[in-house]
């Protein structure tokens, strides 16, 4: 988990121009940091990431909303990520954060199974 927008960069190659752009929680933030742990983890075929909102204190136009990044590993590199938009149905942040790490956990289910 990469919390810090400095740790994104450092651990994951996310690009600090793409961060002061459109800021961590994005599109873009998400497809960044799998394709980063694909980098930096020869071992592994898939990598999921997540970037959220969950509060307090979330831009009202952002509060609750996550974006899910998912990357393979295929015969020619990484491929280009596939992003998910997702609004949290929980309010508070405990229970928001139980939300998305289950939907994390099963959007990565769903790709490892697809891989078999």
């Amino acid at each position: 988990m990469t919390y810090r927008d400095q740790t994104k960069i450092d651990w994951l190659d996310v690009a600090v121009s793409d961060l002061a752009r459109v800021s961590a929680v994005s599109r873009e933030i998400a497809g960044q940091m799998a394709v980063g742990v694909l980098r930096h983890t020869s071992e592994a075929d898939v990598a999921v990431s997540i970037t959220g909102h969950l509060g307090p204190d979330a831009p009202p136009d952002g509060d609750g909303t996550v974006w899910v990044g998912i990357a393979y590993r295929t015969r020619g590199g990484i491929s280009e990520p596939r992003v998910l938009r997702h609004t949290l149905t929980e309010t508070t942040r405990i229970p928001r954060q139980h939300e998305a790490a289950a939907l994390l956990l099963r959007q990565a289910g769903l790709q490892i199974r697809g891989l078999a």
